[in-house]
């Protein structure tokens, strides 16, 4: 309609790998609230999140958590130079392909 090129339906392997994807994100997001809840900053959070990030960039909760995360490791006595500079190479930015 109105020029729009009609695409066609995807097939029976492209509807299982999207499936798959939305079950891996649902995974990692409810690993990452749980840690999220029980204030657990370690890193496995630090990766999930980061890879979460890249997918949803608009999921907040996730902001929060790095937020808290590096807070966290800040307290530790953690080299804040390295860990801003670590923060400075995680893909806020999905790929658009």
């Amino acid at each position: 309609m109105h020029d729009r090129k009609r695409t066609a339906e995807p097939t029976e392997a492209e509807k299982r790998k999207t499936l798959e994807k939305i079950a891996k994100y649902n995974r990692l997001k409810e690993a990452i609230l749980a840690k999220n809840s029980s204030k657990a900053y370690d890193l496995v959070g630090d990766q999930i999140s980061a890879s979460l990030i890249g997918v949803n960039p608009d999921f907040y909760s996730l902001f929060d958590y790095r937020k808290d995360l590096l807070n966290s490791y800040f307290a530790q006595g953690k080299e804040k130079a390295q860990l801003c500079e670590a923060e400075l190479q995680v893909d806020f930015i999905p790929d658009c392909h």
